[in-house]
């Protein structure tokens, strides 16, 4: 058998859990947080040309 396999005939790929807890979450939270400071800037911009 190959290291990550199972079954009878070792063709079963035995994939982490984690992998599927943990696949986002890197990529997720930087586009959040991207997006977040990015409306927030525009926000106080528009705020200071209005006002």
């Amino acid at each position: 058998c190959h290291p990550g396999y199972h079954g009878e005939r070792c063709h079963g790929l035995s994939l982490p859990v984690e992998n599927h807890l943990y696949t986002y979450d890197h990529t997720t939270i930087l586009a959040v947080v991207a997006v977040v400071l990015s409306s927030v800037c525009l926000l106080v911009i528009v705020g200071l040309l209005m006002f």
